[in-house]
């Protein structure tokens, strides 16, 4: 008898392997861990004994994908209730079945009259359907019957009908809080997300994730556990902490939604027991929260441990961004730091990314209304009479040449700023910057647009004074030409210094002057130093050697 039971060496209660030979992979070294007794010979899968049966996971149910269309009918629906008719239910589900409705409104059945429990949400109702969903259930009976396999006890076995005609399925099994399958599972569509070797108790948080999934699938057949009210108020509690005193910390929502949450689940817990409603939360919460103890690799060596950290090595600056930057006055840079820090490893936490998104949006409205001063004060700059009439020979002046730079520039600032405030505001979602993040050179692609209209609206704004420089110097009033010179000087002076703030990483003691004067009297010093022990070193060995 091949029985589904774990040994008592198991690192993680919620992980069951499947009855078959495991596949050798470079990460079955970790899952040594888990065990399970196993016949002399070797017991083939049941998707390899039942055709068109696939294994499948919570997560892959097709309930929201499904879709089906009703025909619409034309004209007016003729529909006559009877007299005295006060009771609306709901058709009589066929033989054993009990049909449910889940507080989202899916119909979904349950049979407990059977040797293991089964669970669907197809449309029973439907002969079709429902000889296509007995059919499975006999022939998997049959399967565990024949290789005598023995399942825990409070085992339900899940079914639905795909959209390709085939059958999916797992089992759930209350007592470990774990879904498992028959076969040898793909496990691909779980550890997708974190792109490393899962041990078996980081992927025991996914699978735990995957049961609590299965649970809000069908949330009246199980009762929840106290245990798991429990342990969902601590993670609330905890997670409110976490973020009161950290900016960083890893939980998925906001302050204020974690507050709503906390005080949702005290309402429950002071409640008889949990409804259907409020169990499907309670279920919807704890997966959410095991599936970012996968994300986080929750008790495992790299662990993260802030919303910043990431668990794998550091990616290179490419060639694009390093040529670009300087161009771009390395505004790039700025705003690449930012994506990275909201995108650590593909996980964009939404609070961040829309919080960014309303800083982003109301620095480009502000760029825009520069640029429009600016384009502005270029056209004005051109009518003025001396301006225009600097020009020789139907060529045109340096200032005119340098203010035609400026305005074009305005206005390039002012169409990408509006294009972006427009896209940013209305259609991007979190889901954009996972896509972007997957690659290193996609965050720094989207650094480098969201710079354009910052970059743009420099370039003219320099150029409008190389403008403006142009026309003083050239007027001939040597008064004039020295007022501008000293202006130019302490400008770069000042812009230096508000620069240099940038790069403090110090305590600060001294002014930025004083600073590099004492780097650079330290580099003399030791340069100095070393040179002395290299003279004097020769005249040390000769010393020191014996007569």
């Amino acid at each position: 008898m091949l029985e589904l039971t774990k040994m008592e060496s198991a690192v993680a209660p919620s992980t069951l392997l499947q009855p078959t030979q495991a596949k050798s992979t470079p990460c079955s070294a970790h899952c040594s861990a888990v065990t399970l007794y196993r016949p002399p010979e070797k017991i083939p899968g049941l998707s390899n004994t039942i055709p068109n049966l696939i294994a499948v996971s919570s997560t892959e149910f097709d309930r929201w994908g499904r879709n089906v269309k009703v025909p619409k009918l034309d004209g007016e629906i003729e529909h006559i209730i009877q007299p005295m008719t006060t009771c609306f239910p709901l058709l009589d589900a066929p033989d054993n079945w009990r049909s449910f409705v889940h507080p989202e409104g899916a119909l979904y059945f349950f049979d407990d009259s059977r040797t293991i429990p089964v669970l669907t949400d197809g449309y029973l109702y439907d002969k079709h359907i429902s000889g296509f969903i007995e059919s499975y259930i006999r022939r998997i009976m049959e399967y565990i019957s024949s290789y005598e396999i023995t399942l825990p006890s409070q085992t339900v076995l899940v079914l639905e009908q795909r959209e390709n005609g085939k059958c999916g399925y797992y089992f759930a099994d209350h007592s470990h809080q774990c879904i498992f399958w028959l076969d040898d599972f793909d496990a691909n569509s779980l550890v997708y997300e974190v792109k490393t070797c899962p041990t078996t108790s980081h992927l025991g948080q996914e699978i735990r994730s995957q049961y609590w999934l299965h649970n809000e699938l069908f949330p009246h057949v199980h009762d929840v556990p106290g245990e798991a009210l429990r342990e969902l108020t601590d993670i609330l509690t905890h997670a409110i902490g976490d973020s009161l005193t950290s900016q960083s910390a890893t939980v998925p929502y906001s302050l204020d939604v974690l507050k709503d949450m906390l005080a949702l689940v005290k309402d429950i817990r002071e409640q008889d027991g949990p409804t259907p409603g409020s169990a499907c939360v309670i279920y919807r919460l704890l997966g959410t929260f095991y599936h970012e103890r996968y994300l986080n690799l929750h008790g495992e060596q790299a662990a993260r441990l802030n919303r910043e950290q990431s668990i794998y090595r550091e990616r290179n600056r490419s060639l694009f961004i390093k040529i670009m930057s300087p161009f771009l006055l390395y505004a790039p840079e700025n705003h690449l730091r930012k994506l990275l820090k909201i995108s650590v490893d593909s996980l964009v936490n939404q609070s961040s990314w829309f919080q960014f998104l309303q800083k982003m949006t109301d620095e480009w409205k502000e760029l825009t209304l520069y640029a429009t001063v600016l384009l502005n004060a270029n056209v004005a700059f051109l009518a003025i009479q001396s301006v225009d009439n600097a020009a020789t020979n139907g060529h045109r002046s340096n200032a005119q040449r340098a203010s035609y730079f400026s305005i074009v520039t305005s206005i390039g600032a002012i169409i990408l700023g509006l294009l972006l405030v427009r896209q940013h505001h209305t259609t991007l979602t979190p889901s954009f910057l996972v896509n972007r993040s997957i690659s290193g050179l996609g965050l720094e692609t989207l650094s480098v647009m969201y710079s354009l209209p910052y970059a743009f609206l420099m370039w003219g704004t320099l150029a409008f004074l190389a403008a403006f420089s142009f026309t003083c110097y050239s007027s001939g009033d040597k008064i004039v030409m020295v007022l501008i010179s000293i202006a130019w000087v302490a400008s770069c002076v000042l812009l230096l210094w508000t620069i240099s703030v940038s790069f403090e990483d110090q305590p600060y003691y001294y002014s930025w002057p004083a600073r590099l004067w004492w780097r650079f009297a330290k580099f003399i010093r030791q340069q100095y130093n070393a040179g002395l022990e290299r003279i004097t070193r020769p005249h040390n060995k000769e010393d020191a050697s014996p007569a």
